[in-house]
């Protein structure tokens, strides 16, 4: 059955879903009611503190996290091959850690009270983290990324895009530029990206002019 199929459909009740390739699986969250995890086996899990190990030797695994309500507002879930992530049901999620996995697309466009982002070090190929007013830290350095979109996300003051296709893109870059917020004063954030990129220049003094710190690494 392809993940298409099996993803296709949001359970009512379900917070988030993931897929996974993993056979050892550990994750944390903080939610206001008890979460309830199921992780596409015969096992279920009812804890603040997740984790798993498969030995049925299926290819992936659907898990899913149920609440009584849209409570959860931190997710970390890194170094756990995931294929799949939706927590679109969950508005109240604030950070979100996924980190080390093997994403190649993220959907956050409901989760509108992030305030850290972490998704470095996955295969995205684009990310749209618009209209995200409480959102303070995007970590997305190591990715396939062709395009990023930070509009209207005046709070931001950490940034990490270092090695991505988009930072040699200047259509791209310039977008991003025009989207980064200016500081209410000199030092106010700070953004790393590639010195080695062929509009790392550009990069450095718009941002700078916008009162933030340009890093190398």
């Amino acid at each position: 059955m392809a993940k298409e199929q099996l993803v296709e459909t949001r359970a009512s009740g379900t917070m988030a879903r993931f897929i996974t390739t993993g056979t050892n699986i550990s994750m944390l969250v903080v939610a206001h009611s008890p979460v309830f995890v199921h992780w596409g086996d015969s096992y279920q899990t009812e804890t603040g503190t997740f984790s798993h190990t498969y030995t049925d030797n299926q290819p992936f695994h659907i898990i899913t996290f149920n609440t009584t309500d849209t409570s959860i507002t931190f997710l970390r879930a890194n170094d756990a091959n995931l294929i799949y992530f939706d927590a679109q049901n969950n508005p109240s999620l604030t950070h979100l850690l996924l980190y080390n996995n093997r994403l190649t697309a993220l959907d956050v466009q409901n989760n509108n009270k992030l305030q850290w982002l972490h998704v470095s070090d996955n295969y995205l190929t684009s990310l749209d983290v618009s209209n995200k007013p409480d959102l303070t830290t995007l970590y997305c350095r190591n990715n396939a990324l062709t395009s990023l979109n930070i509009t209207n996300c005046p709070r931001l003051t950490g940034i990490s895009i270092i090695n991505n296709p988009f930072e040699n893109d200047l259509n791209e870059v310039l977008a991003f530029l025009l989207a980064l917020p200016t500081g209410a004063s000199p030092h106010t954030g700070v953004l790393y990206t590639n010195p080695n990129g062929l509009h790392f220049n550009t990069i450095k003094s718009v941002a700078e002019a916008k009162n933030w710190v340009v890093m190398g690494d």
